[in-house]
């Protein structure tokens, strides 16, 4: 039994199951924020990657239009508010994200860039916004991945019991059991087992 500030935070009596429940569910919100946040920057690079790839499409024109903007800004905005036309004669339009990084990278490189590796790049963000979604909702998966890390933490500062417990049967744990449960109507202190 201990006194801790409780999630009302007040002071209470936190048991022992109830300190681990406490503990586990805190880290299970941990692990859901963590893919969360994961998440909102693997969408970002998603879009930004997205955008290059169907830059590549129509890379004369885009090059055409930076350069005959006064500035980045202008390029920007004529990004923006361009209807390019792809290979397939569907219409492209660019988001100021994806304007952003086809305008910051050198029209050199933007030119040269591999299809194949954007592709690459493009299928590890799709894999890992798969993964982040099933941790946010998905609790097995959340539970995996904390007892996975909890595993980890085990195994790195865990040590063997030093004292070996010999000869004892579920009757001397029964007989233990009920002389709590008697002391405590006489003793006024909670004891917990489950």
């Amino acid at each position: 039994l201990h006194i801790a500030i409780g999630e009302s935070g007040q002071p209470e009596t936190i048991t022992l199951p109830k300190y681990i429940e406490y503990f586990v569910r805190k880290n299970l919100e941990i692990v859901s924020k963590e893919a969360q946040y994961d998440l909102d920057k693997v969408l970002h690079k998603l879009e930004i990657t997205n955008g290059l790839i169907s830059a590549l499409e129509v890379i004369d024109e885009i090059i055409k239009t930076i350069k005959s903007s006064k500035s980045v800004e202008d390029a920007k905005q004529a990004i923006v508010k361009k209807a390019f036309k792809g290979k397939n004669g569907k219409a492209l339009h660019f988001t100021e994200v994806q304007a952003d990084a086809i305008v910051s990278t050198q029209l050199g490189k933007l030119a040269n860039l591999e299809r194949e590796k954007l592709q690459d790049e493009k299928d590890a963000l799709e894999k890992r916004k798969e993964e982040d979604e099933k941790l946010i909702n998905d609790e097995k998966a959340r539970t995996k991945v904390f007892l996975k890390r909890f595993n980890a933490l085990v195994d790195k500062y865990g040590w063997e019991r030093k004292t070996k417990l010999d000869n004892i049967e579920m009757k001397d744990i029964r007989s233990t059991v009920e002389k709590l449960k008697v002391e405590k109507h006489k003793k006024e202190f909670k004891v917990v087992f489950t």
